[in-house]
């Protein structure tokens, strides 16, 4: 191979390679940063009702979402899981589980929601439950026992 008459052309050259493979880089992570961009994290009140089933009588805490428009699979980006978190009136933790996203939806009761087993002890605690996880942030308050499911 003969020598090189002009090494800054070769330089250059190089130069041109590393400036490109490093530009190919940013694009390929910028495009990944945009694909992996945080939700907008939506609100809305949830209904809390003390609830018998019908066929063992074991209580339920029924958690209901009024707004059905917001029960749906791209809601948590496809998340299939969120986080049910309700409390007493001092804060205290009684319930703290992952449920199902989106939530159940059944004939004969007209809003998405989350059947809870809970007993009587819980049942007469509970004054507030909350629903998080990518996208959602929905809460409710009740400011004393759970009034039954109304019929």
């Amino acid at each position: 191979m003969p020598p090189v008459k002009h090494p800054r052309v070769l330089l250059a050259a190089g130069l041109s390679v590393v400036a490109l493979a490093v530009a190919v880089v940013l694009l390929v992570a910028g495009s990944r940063r945009e694909e992996e961009k945080p939700l907008r994290t939506v609100q809305a009140m949830l209904t809390l009702e003390q609830f018998a089933r019908p066929d063992t009588g074991a209580t339920e805490l029924l958690i209901s979402l009024r707004e059905t428009r917001l029960n749906m699979p791209d809601q948590t980006g496809g998340e299939e899981s969120v986080l049910l978190r309700c409390v007493d009136e001092g804060g205290a933790v009684l319930i703290r589980r992952p449920t199902q996203w989106p939530l159940l939806e059944e004939t004969g009761y007209p809003y998405p929601h989350i059947h809870q087993l809970a007993n009587k002890r819980v049942l007469d605690g509970v004054r507030g439950c909350r629903l998080t996880g990518p996208g959602i942030d929905f809460a409710g308050r009740v400011p004393g026992p759970l009034p039954p499911v109304a019929q």
